[in-house]
């Protein structure tokens, strides 16, 4: 297709992503349905030979299966213009099959998170440090990284500093000023000095805690943080390797007892995982420090600046070395979030749906309430079932739903048994199953107006009883209150196929009406068609 891309890419990621499924349309059949319903994911790939400088707006793509075996497919992609010249190759492209859960009621190998794990002690000799060589600093303003300079100096490096300022200043061959958001001023520091190998990037030190934070607090700790990382990061890529330490403080939960008092820092450590997989010519660690460290924690900085293992992620508390992992959780290990709702005598705890944060769906949750008895003129039901409409998703979502008072819970709709009626109900008793609307039904128990509510006919179920009140009310009130339409006349019903759509429908061919409606594709157009 016709596309705009970013310049400075000679095969944009998206591209050669778009190429890479062409490989696995070669696995499917014919008449374009899945050959096989295994799951290919790629290994790796062999090279790509370029024949034009870069990929042209317009191409194509053709595949070649190459070889297959039991667990993988290998694969060659040659990519033409449009005038049939050669752009390139994506040569030896494997994919290996996945391999599936057998058990899909195994939830145990579903279950992970991260946690950090005490590693064992290293050596507790001063590493030498042959191996730093240049350092670069953005030195913080609280003085932490001062100390570490002083000690690399000590031992005979070069530690170039570098300050957060409004403009560029050069104070001597080793200490910078910056303006935070100026690239260009990053460019004119590495320019100025010889390649350094190494980085400690501690502006994230100055952010103050959460609890004392200020708005102009948070987007300073996003200019020194994220932002910085960022800037510096585009400069350090042109290098051919470069190491940066990111060091940040109380900023993530490594011990229980952790209260994580700067999660502003967050973004920049966001931003350096990113960067992990983005740019692997750099070597990234990120280094959590406790709230106040200590001598001996600024010592443990410098022995990660000399350790030349794998970890990306530690974190030091009361001078022990953590490392973050991804470990298997056991169902039995989590947390109970719900008590039993059916009590052994067999009565239900009274329970409503919840969401504590609006817009995070994952947030809903049943919550414990107390029940409240009837009025003279209500009637107090158990809910067998409830039915959910768009403006109950839009409540959960956030989103302004009108009358927020009417609307202030989860749930209009209901079916349900009569448990107890108040003293002027005459027409409802205990145990008898009825049907309406009440307010905030997503519920075990609802207390409601004794007017709203009727008998529900036995040959429905709780659940279809549960659809019918607001979208049989509102269609009925629609055609028969504010239209009066009259036998014989015509309707016009907008999105035929939708709750109140169908119930027009039926009410419409009731009055006997002619009905015309509207529908999105030819399934929903057969819909309204069965409906008559």
């Amino acid at each position: 297709g016709d596309l705009t891309l970013a310049d400075g890419y000679h095969f944009h990621p998206t591209l050669l992503d778009a190429c890479l499924q062409v490989g696995k349309a070669s696995l499917d059949a014919p008449d374009g349905s899945p050959a096989t319903r295994e799951l290919f994911l790629p290994r790796k790939l062999g090279r790509i030979r370029m024949y034009q400088e870069s990929i042209p707006a317009r191409f194509w793509a053709h595949g070649i299966q190459r070889s297959r075996g039991e667990d993988h497919v290998v694969f060659d992609i040659l990519v033409y213009d449009d005038a049939g010249e050669r752009v390139c190759d994506i040569l030896g492209f494997k994919t290996e099959m996945m391999e599936h859960i057998r058990d899909s009621q195994d939830v145990e190998n579903c279950l992970y998170r991260y946690q950090w794990e005490a590693l064992d002690p290293t050596d507790t000799s001063a590493p030498d440090g042959t191996n730093i060589g240049g350092v670069l600093v953005l030195t913080d303003a609280g003085g932490v990284a001062d100390q570490v300079v002083g000690q690399l100096r000590g031992k005979g490096h070069r530690v170039v500093c570098v300050r957060a300022g409004e403009a560029f200043q050069e104070q001597s061959p080793d200490e910078f000023v910056v303006a935070v958001d100026r690239e260009d001023d990053y460019r004119r520091v590495l320019d100025s000095v010889a390649p350094m190998d190494t980085v400690i990037h501690a502006w994230s030190l100055d952010h103050v805690t959460d609890e004392h934070a200020s708005s102009e607090d948070v987007r300073v700790a996003q200019r020194t943080g994220v932002l910085a990382g960022l800037k510096l990061l585009h400069q350090l890529s042109r290098q051919d390797r470069a190491s940066i330490f990111v060091l940040t403080r109380d900023a993530q939960g490594v011990l229980p007892e952790d209260n994580v008092s700067r999660v502003h820092s967050s973004p920049l450590i966001g931003m350096a995982r990113v960067a992990f997989n983005e740019h692997p010519q750099i070597s990234w660690r990120i280094i959590d420090l406790p709230a106040v460290p200590s001598d001996d924690d600024l010592t443990l900085v410098l022995r990660e600046l000399a350790t030349g293992d794998a970890e990306q992620e530690v974190a030091y508390r009361h001078g022990v070395r953590y490392a973050r992992r991804v470990s298997r959780v056991r169902a039995a290990d989590l947390p109970r979030r719900l008590e039993e709702a059916v009590q052994a005598d067999g009565t239900v705890l009274p329970y409503q749906l919840q969401i504590e944060t609006p817009g995070i769906l994952s947030n809903l949750a049943l919550h414990r309430t107390v029940r409240r008895s009837p009025g003279p003129d209500e009637v107090e039901a158990r809910v067998m079932a409830a039915g959910i409409n768009f403006r109950n998703v839009m409540k959960a979502l956030g989103m302004p739903i009108g009358n927020t008072e009417l609307f202030s819970g989860y749930g209009e709709d209901f079916a349900g048994t009569v448990v107890r009626v108040g003293e002027n109900v005459k027409h409802l008793k205990p145990g008898d199953e009825v049907v309406g609307l009440g307010a905030y039904t997503f519920r075990a128990y609802v207390t409601t107006h004794a007017g709203g509510l009727s008998l529900k006919p036995k040959h429905l179920s709780f659940a279809d009883a549960a659809t019918i009140p607001t979208v049989f009310l509102t269609a009925n009130y629609a055609l028969r209150n504010l239209a009066n339409l009259e036998h014989g006349e015509k309707v016009l019903i907008h999105a035929g196929t939708g709750g109140v759509g169908q119930a027009a429908i039926q009410i419409a061919r009731e009055m006997g009406l002619e009905i015309f409606t509207t529908a999105g594709s030819e399934e929903k157009r057969e819909l309204c068609r069965s409906l008559g």
